[in-house]
């Protein structure tokens, strides 16, 4: 379960830097930093994947940014979800057509994510902003020290997140 922490900051990166094939192969493809090409079966339609990330992600994007931005980001999020954005063009298209970063859009729904299993909501946004100081190539190159370190930071307790017994800490 620990690796479930990992695996919401990679989710999300994953997911801002994803280019999906269409439908009609039933496959995911994703392009990390390194040029590294994962595919995954989905068995998802282009409409179920945008379907899915507005219902898990507009609510997050909504607490954080004006609606003309959080449409601009859904809009990439969606074109990267579905294959019509390459995969090396999502990142910078946050900065170029939304006026963010990837790591502010990242921070946002990683702290959401926390809240969601059971931080508090000031944790989650000492991490969003703790994630969107950083550079898309430092988060892409985290390991689970690294983040672990950012939630700790955050007052996080990432043992108990990760067992589903939830509990505070002070910190950041």
């Amino acid at each position: 379960m620990r690796r479930t922490l990992i695996a919401l900051v990679t989710a999300v990166l994953l997911v801002g830097a994803a280019g999906c094939s269409s439908s009609s192969d039933d496959a995911k493809t994703t392009t990390t930093s390194g040029g590294t090409t994962t595919s995954l079966t989905t068995g998802m339609t282009d409409e179920e994947i945008i379907a899915d990330i507005n219902e898990r992600i507009r609510p997050s994007l909504e607490d954080a940014f004006d609606a003309k931005t959080v449409d601009c980001i859904l809009e990439i999020l969606e074109d990267g979800g579905v294959g019509k954005l390459k995969a090396d063009d999502v990142v910078p298209a946050y900065e170029d057509r939304c006026g963010v970063t990837a790591t502010e859009v990242t921070g946002v729904i990683t702290g959401a994510a926390l809240v969601d299993r059971g931080a508090t909501e000031e944790q989650g946004k000492c991490v969003a902003d703790a994630v969107a100081e950083l550079s898309y190539d430092e988060v892409a190159g985290y390991g689970e020290k690294e983040i672990n370190a950012v939630y700790e930071d955050c007052g996080v307790d990432v043992e108990a997140l990760t067992d589903g017994t939830a509990t505070t800490t002070t910190g950041g």
